[in-house]
């Protein structure tokens, strides 16, 4: 547990220590579906071990909750729920106010597990949390911060917050319901974590609350919501569309609504953050000409909620200190620009940019990050979300451009990556690393230096680079991979649409060099404008695999293949 994890956790014992330890709620952390074989039960059993949650709950051993659900014969569990007349039982058999419901699901080439604390009385789900996970292993080691954030997120005042119902997914043009539905799952978690409704369960796994969103009612003591999330999936081509929009039911009005598109399953889960923040529709806006106005924006979004967006217009160049905000919630924080305007860094240490888990910076247009030649690394996606938009540029950095770690996430709308180095190092332009990922749609990633990976070094388990779009070109490695480089089992780098990787130099590798891990390649282009001493425009370590013809949008490469199977020669 890191430092800041243990001060939260520190402040929970205290909290609890001063109302009395005896008051805490019972909870019943009920079997989680999905996975194979017993992996659902098993991490639910672990969930109710964790210290944190047993901090501020009091979970019902195992036993006494599978006696009481096998004795309650109607209970019908689904997606990670139950249903209101089974509710009732259960809570009344086990005396507890509380339910834990969880839910794993494979999105893509990942598991995710999703897990819901329900206020069975209010009928109110009041905390959440998800993750993604490739192996039990992994996910034993993220649970104690699973339930830290949702401890955490459980003790807020949620009876004072419009109610909002959250109806079932509709689809169209072929969407998948199952990613569909998962997805709205995770969106209804974040909208818990912004704090300005109070979210009941999703409807399609309630009885009680009907489809129809025009004729959602309640019986008993439960209060009626006063607004509905209505979620539309539709696929149009390679892409979806995720529109949502909250109605309120009392005048049948749109309050907001938005919409996300995503062309992966994964690239999917990272949006919904920035989905919920969006309908949360809580912004904030800050002029900066100077340092002094800047640092003065910065340390007011690092002070103020979570839940909120913020804008930062920046109006001139000028030098700032390294910049990091705090991950007290979830915020989204644009950072554009009046007119053509320079951050650049005026230490010489510190990162640029630092951006925690839980904040979701967006670089725009008119905007560049200058790195001086310091020496250090321009963003540090520190298990964060980044979003690079058309206009901006990060460039300068004596380590590299933008590194994506612990758990963090990139995506490269536009924008230009360009003249970062990582000298006696890896990944001059972009570094990924375990478990965080990559997502590369459009602009330029150019004229970075690194011995290894001199465009993007991939590196780890579970780490990605989603190459749909843009342009890597003309960066050099001293050694392997002048335009990408991947290392590692579990490491991957997929190319498809309209990617290229044109023009970039190495000693091996010149476009693409796999020292382990997986490439695929299902469209886009590798050219011989690729510059290598061995020929090779790509090659894999494992195999000895080569390519030194072009491979053009119609050739297919896999990694995992030999020979023409694997489109290699």
């Amino acid at each position: 547990m890191n430092t800041g994890k243990r001060i939260i956790f520190g402040a929970l014992i205290v909290a609890y220590c001063a109302a009395g330890l005896a008051a805490k709620d019972r909870l019943a952390v009920m079997p989680f579906l999905g996975g194979e074989g017993d992996e659902g039960e098993a991490i639910a059993e672990l969930f109710s071990f964790t210290p944190e949650l047993n901090v501020v709950f009091e979970p019902i051993p195992r036993t006494s909750l599978n006696e009481a659900i096998n004795a309650e014969h109607q209970t019908q569990i689904s997606q990670g729920l139950i249903t209101r007349e089974s509710v009732d039982v259960l809570s009344e058999n086990l005396g507890t106010q509380y339910m834990a419901c969880g839910k794993i699901t494979r999105l893509g080439t990942q598991k995710i597990l999703i897990i819901s604390i329900i206020d069975v009385i209010e009928l109110r789900q009041i905390a959440g949390d998800v993750t993604a996970y490739t192996e039990i292993a992994d996910i034993i080691t993220k649970l104690p911060s699973m339930a830290l954030a949702i401890t955490a997120m459980a003790q807020q005042n949620f009876s004072i917050l419009p109610r909002l119902a959250v109806a079932p997914v509709e689809l169209s043009g072929g969407a998948d319901p199952e990613i569909a539905d998962a997805l709205a799952q995770i969106l209804a978690v974040y909208m818990i974590r912004n704090g300005k409704y109070s979210v009941y369960p999703r409807t399609s796994n309630i009885d009680q609350i009907p489809e129809r969103t025009d004729d959602i009612l309640f019986q008993g003591n439960v209060a009626p919501p006063n607004m509905t999330l209505s979620v539309r999936a539709r696929r149009l081509g390679a892409v979806t569309l995720f529109n949502a929009a909250i109605i309120d039911l009392v005048t049948m009005t749109q309050v907001i609504g938005s919409s996300v598109d995503y062309q992966s399953p994964e690239d999917g889960i990272w949006t919904m953050k920035s989905l919920a923040l969006r309908l949360s529709a809580m912004t904030t806006t800050y002029t900066a000409a100077d340092a002094v106005s800047f640092s003065s924006a910065v340390e007011n979004i690092n002070l103020n909620n979570a839940g909120w967006e913020y804008t930062v217009t920046v109006d001139g160049s000028f030098a700032i200190p390294g910049v990091s905000f705090t991950a007290n919630g979830e915020k989204v924080i644009t950072i554009t620009g009046a007119s053509p305007s320079i951050l650049s860094n005026s230490d010489e240490s510190s990162v640029h940019f630092t951006i925690p888990g839980g904040i979701t910076m967006i670089l725009g247009n008119n905007v560049t990050l200058g790195g001086n030649g310091k020496d250090s690394v321009a963003v540090d996606v520190k298990g964060g979300t980044f979003i690079l938009k058309a206009g901006a540029m990060i460039k300068g950095g004596k380590w590299g451009g933008v590194m994506v770690r612990n758990g963090g996430s990139f995506t490269m709308e536009g924008g230009v990556i360009s003249g970062n180095t990582k000298v006696n190092s890896n990944g001059g332009g972009v570094y990924v690393s375990k478990d965080s990922r990559f997502i590369m749609k459009n602009g330029i990633i150019t004229g970075n230096t690194a011995d290894y990976g001199g465009g993007v070094y991939v590196s780890g388990s579970g780490a990605w680079f989603i190459m749909e779009g843009g342009t890597v070109s003309g960066n050099t490695a001293s050694v392997s991979g002048g335009g990408v480089y991947v290392s590692g089992q579990g490491a991957e780098f997929t190319m498809s649409g309209t990617a290229a990787i044109r023009g970039n130099s190495a000693k091996s590798g010149g476009g693409v060099y796999i020292d382990s891990g997986r490439f695929v390649k299902t469209g886009g282009v590798i050219d011989a404008s690729n510059l290598q001493a061995d020929g090779n425009l790509v090659f894999v370590y494992t195999g000895n695999k080569k390519r030194k013809s072009v491979a053009g949008q119609n050739a297919d490469l896999d990694s995992a293949k030999t020979e023409s199977a694997g489109g290699w020669e």
